[in-house]
């Protein structure tokens, strides 16, 4: 064996000696890559020019003789031979992907090739190349990786395809099943695939595998390829309908046969759920391979799914990393709290939020504002910047998983009890978690009750499901037979099975309850029972047990000792007979109910007047406990006090609650919590901020204006000047949001003729921005949008104002510049967005700046400063881990790539920018990107693809206001039928752009529509009359 050994193919792994070499710097593991595939000596100028293309020459430079000198620190110098201005390989250094083609090409090139040589060759591709590497702002070495990756498997699929011949020939069944699943596990519309895994099911007795193999593929033909399955696969499929199901073969139970874990054993029975058990054995494999798995245990209240998870859980292998969480009813309304709890549990803060973090501090800053606890261990992380709600949201959801993925497990279990108890925004988060770990070893377990789940959960369920990586594990009521084996080991009465049966129907929690209780009078309903044992607790394990149930979740020792209001030793005798008769159980310090039943019936069984007192004192213990912290308890807060029939400071805090909220970009429980706030004690602020908050939901923009307008009537009843200009002020925005101009100039000079002597500068300022603004969306006033505009920037500048409105005014302006044609203001525009974004530590803005800078310097035909803003701009939001901005910075790089001729790499760029589009819904946006992907198809001479996304883009921006692109996207269309000799379409499209381009106000476009309407003239005169 070689002394040095580069594995590329999956993961990278490098060895020296046989010994890892831990060279985890992405740089230079490319690097090493570059020169592996390339075959030749590669140029250091090459190098730089794929590897570190965003930087300033001298420091790319400086960036490759670090990178080498890493490399030549972890192998002795041995791996690398430099020339002049050259580097290279040594040949003493194995490379896997070199081996892997070598050897799979010479089997594939003998006609006597042997199962045996193919299989050895597969066996060297671990996965595909470079698996876990990918470098942003790299543009160019990610294309010729993607082209590496497709042509390796290519290489790879033929292989497997001439692996699967073999095996049919041989009638090896069940090695063909097994190859074909491969296949299919690469390419899933591999029809050839399909129909061999048919015929190894069908011989090998799995008859409805095999139909629902084909079911299967006609599924996924017809939602990724709008295709039917080939007739070879149709005609297999009704010849194994119409078969009996019999083969001369020995039937083969299911595909593939993994062996159970063997549970340990505890006190407890447990009993049947065999299947479910090998269900959950074959995720987690599954998943040890690197495939997100997805199992979910669904069943009526006490038939045993937290149960069958816990017996489960306890026989998986020593060292398996396992995380445990749930869902409460009593915080159904409070966003997070199933993941606040999983990360504050004392497993998960050590490793995860602890002193020795491997969470970088971007990510630790944004748990920080659900977790406060980390800024305990981390002082030094910086404050948490304002950011749009929509951005902030999908990083919250990011930090989160980067909590996971710093645990680095293979695979990481993690375990939602109770999801049909879970808050809106947590099941969001779990559906970008799958999408976001899809190729992650992680094994995800939730438990639900079908027949609670909210309509978003049965929406998410399906979507897995169609996805093909969900276990759906309904459990059934047990069996007589598992019935008997129950009562058996609760030392029950056998000759009580049959009535016992009768009443639980099988219902195991409600078997072991009827088994524990006196057979004289037992009660029918599964709560009268429990009910009943409850009520022969001692008199203070029962006070205790109401306070158990008011605290939920907030349940530990001191909790229950200072609300009870009991002596330490009262206490404890007390929590010692809850703990006894599994009614409560610890976890840590923290104590649960052993099953969400029991909670949920101490609380109806208090009367109104002890469920109040008790709310009040858990309020009132919580929020001195709390202190200065007690924000971010503020949902739990709003309950105590509402059930404590506090309405005033139920609202001051369901307020506080809302406006945390809102931070982390929890919208729908912001929305919630302020209209709690207003029903328990309304006021002109509250609803004001709930027209606010629902502005940022989909279709709510009409209960948003209600809302608003509900505000101002009640600011304007009481002669409230200041309200009155907030409230008009949100009503003008709420309309510029949905580019409606006219309203928001009629709102805007409404509030105008309001102002006074006292109105502040930045008012003035803002009025202005937003008449600049609407104009912008008026034909023909685009003249008198830029008066506003530099109005609004003068009055920031001449009284310091250094605020959001500041910043917008600036960036609203250069844009309108950008639509004049002047595109040098613009560039000064955006220069000066930049520079206040950057003073008022506004990153969302900052970013922007950088993209439309680039965007005004490309339509100047100044492309290398429009390279180095993207660049600055990629690294800019790359550093800040900014998100939204993407789907912009994206979408300029790819018109750069298209403007130097390279369709290739535009069309890369500007699908990702359109794959960001999509995730925020933004429209316009998406519309932009669509037109940009036909000027890609027209330079290849696609004309068909080009008119067919042009079309499609103008059918979008038809329907929302963005008169720019309509008209943009009108000439471009014009543009393409004249060069196609269609005058009559490219007149109807030129015509329809030159009623909104009026009098030449949008300079570019108006240039742009008289050369098409030269060439128009031109191609009429040159008909023959």
């Amino acid at each position: 064996m070689l002394p040095t050994r580069f594995h590329f193919l999956g993961p990278v792994r490098l060895q020296r000696q046989d010994t890892p070499v831990n060279l985890t710097i992405a740089k230079a593991q490319a690097l090493l890559a570059c020169l592996a595939l390339s075959g030749t000596p590669l140029s250091r100028e090459q190098l730089i020019a794929l590897l570190w293309p965003e930087s300033h020459p001298e420091a790319a430079r400086k960036n490759l003789r670090n990178t080498l000198w890493q490399i030549r620190r972890a192998f002795d110098d041995e791996s690398l031979i430099s020339g002049d201005e050259t580097l290279t390989l040594s040949p003493a250094v194995g490379i896997d992907v070199i081996d892997f083609e070598a050897a799979l090409t010479d089997a594939l090139d003998r006609k006597d090739t042997s199962d045996a040589q193919l299989k050895n060759a597969l066996s060297l591709r671990r996965g595909p190349l470079l698996q876990d590497l990918s470098l942003l702002g790299a543009p160019d070495f990610e294309l010729r990786l993607e082209s590496e990756r497709r042509r390796l498997d290519r290489l790879y699929l033929l292989g497997l395809s001439r692996l699967m011949a073999c095996q049919e020939e041989a009638a090896d069944w069940a090695q063909l099943a097994e190859t074909a699943q491969r296949v299919l596990a690469e390419d899933p519309t591999a029809e050839a695939a399909c129909i061999a895994l048919m015929k190894a099911d069908m011989q090998l007795g799995r008859r409805s595998d095999a139909l629902q193999e084909y079911d299967r593929l006609q599924r996924t033909l017809s939602e990724e390829l709008g295709a039917a399955p080939s007739p070879e696969a149709t005609a297999l499929y009704r010849q194994i309908l119409q078969a009996d199901g019999t083969a001369e073969h020995t039937p083969v139970p299911q595909r593939p046969p993994i062996a159970a874990d063997t549970p340990s054993t505890s006190a407890a029975p447990f009993i049947g759920r065999g299947a479910e058990r090998l269900a959950l054995d074959a995720a987690r494999h599954a998943a040890e391979d690197g495939r997100l798995q997805i199992a979910l245990i669904s069943g009526e209240l006490g038939m045993g799914k937290s149960y069958l998870w816990r017996r489960w859980s306890e026989g998986l292998p020593a060292g398996s990393v396992v995380l445990e969480t749930r869902c409460l009813d009593s915080t159904r309304l409070l966003p997070f709290v199933p993941l606040t709890a999983l990360f504050s549990a004392r497993n998960c803060a050590q490793r995860i939020i602890g002193p020795e973090s491997p969470i970088s501090p971007v990510w630790l800053t944004e748990l920080a504002r659900l977790l406060p606890q980390i800024r305990e261990h981390h002082p030094q992380l910086p404050e948490s910047l304002p950011l749009p709600p929509e951005e902030e949201h999908r990083r919250i959801f990011e930090a989160f998983v980067q909590a996971l993925l710093s645990l680095d497990a293979g695979p990481l279990i993690l375990f939602i009890d109770d999801l049909h108890w879970a808050d809106q925004t947590t099941l969001e988060w779990l559906v970008y978690l799958a999408e976001r770990m899809r190729d992650e070893p992680l094994l995800l377990v939730g438990a639900y009750r079908a027949d609670e789940a909210s309509p978003l959960l049965r929406t998410i369920c399906a979507e897995w499901d169609r996805g093909g990586r969900l276990a759906r594990l309904p459990l059934e009521p047990l069996t007589t037979e598992e019935s008997v084996e129950l009562i058996a080991a609760l030392h029950g009465d056998p000759a009580s099975v049959d009535r016992l049966y009768a009443r639980s129907r099988g219902n195991p929690y409600f078997l072991a309850e009827l088994s524990r209780a006196r057979p004289d009078g037992l009660p029918d309903a599964l709560a009268d029972l429990i009910r009943s044992r409850l009520h022969h607790l001692p008199e203070q394990a029962r006070r205790l047990l109401q306070v158990a149930a008011i605290l939920e979740p907030s349940i530990s020792f001191r909790t229950l000792q200072a609300v009870s209001r009991q002596p330490e030793d009262v206490t404890l005798d007390a929590l010692d007979t809850l703990l006894d008769r599994s009614i409560l159980v610890e976890h840590d310090d923290a104590l649960e109910f052993t099953h969400p039943l029991l909670a949920d019936l101490v609380r109806r069984e208090l009367s109104l007047a002890r469920r109040r007192s008790l709310h009040l004192r858990v309020a009132e213990y919580l929020r001195e406990s709390y202190g200065g912290g007690r924000q971010t308890i503020a949902g739990l807060l709003a309950r105590h006090y509402a059930e404590a029939d506090q309405p005033t400071e139920a609202a001051r805090y369901a307020e506080s609650a809302a406006q945390q909220a809102f931070q982390v970009g929890a919208v729908v429980e912001a929305a919630n919590f302020y209209r709690q706030a207003n029903e328990l004690e309304p006021t002109p602020f509250r609803l004001l901020e709930l027209g606010h908050v629902l502005m940022h939901l989909p279709g709510e923009a009409e209960a948003a204006r209600a809302a608003m307008l509900a505000a101002l009537a009640a600011y304007e009843e009481t002669a409230d000047q200041q309200g009155i200009l907030q409230a008009g002020l949100r009503v003008a925005f709420s309309y510029l949001a949905l580019g409606k101009g006219d309203q928001v100039l009629f709102w805007a000079e409404r509030i105008q003729a309001t102002l006074t002597e006292e109105s502040t500068a930045e008012m003035k300022a803002t009025l202005q921005y937003l008449m600049g603004a609407g104009k912008s969306y008026t034909p023909h006033a685009l003249a008198e949008a830029d008066i506003h505009f530099s109005v609004a920037t003068r009055l920031a500048a001449e009284q310091g104002i250094v605020s959001d409105i500041a910043v917008q005014s600036w960036f609203g302006w250069g844009n309108l510049s950008l639509h004049q044609g002047d595109y040098g203001r613009a560039l000064h525009q955006f220069s000066e967005t930049r520079a206040l974004a950057r003073k008022s530590r506004n990153i969302y803005f900052e970013a922007l700046s950088y993209n439309n800078f680039a965007h005004a310097a490309h339509l100047a035909g100044d492309l290398d400063d429009a390279h180095a803003a993207i660049r600055e701009g990629l690294d800019f939001i790359e550093r800040n881990q900014l998100m939204r901005p993407r789907q912009y910075l994206y979408s300029t790089q790819g018109e750069l790539a298209l403007a130097l001729g390279d369709p290739d790499l535009a069309e890369w760029w500007l699908r990702a920018a359109l794959d960001e589009a999509q995730i925020y819904n933004n429209l316009t946006q998406a519309a932009n990107i669509r037109a940009n992907l036909g000027r890609v198809a027209l330079t290849r001479g696609d004309d068909q693809t080009a008119e067919r996304e042009l079309l499609a883009a103008l059918a979008s921006v038809v329907e929302i206001s963005a008169p720019h692109l309509q008209t943009q996207i009108e000439l471009w269309l014009a543009d393409l039928y004249a060069n196609r000799a269609d005058p009559a379409e490219s007149r109807r499209f030129l015509q329809s752009a030159r009623t909104r381009l009026g009098q030449g106000e949008r300079g570019a476009l108006h240039t742009q529509a008289e050369s098409i309407a030269g060439r128009l003239g031109a191609l009429s005169e040159s008909k023959p009359t």
